[in-house]
């Protein structure tokens, strides 16, 4: 069984949320 990475980013259509969410789907996380 493999942990699947998972993460949440509210505010991801602009500004810090917007780079964060690009840094987590980079490093494989699923994005929601």
């Amino acid at each position: 069984m493999t942990a699947t990475k998972l993460a949440v980013v509210t505010g991801a259509s602009s500004g810090i949320g917007k780079e964060l969410a690009k840094l987590c789907s980079k490093a494989g996380y699923n994005l929601v």
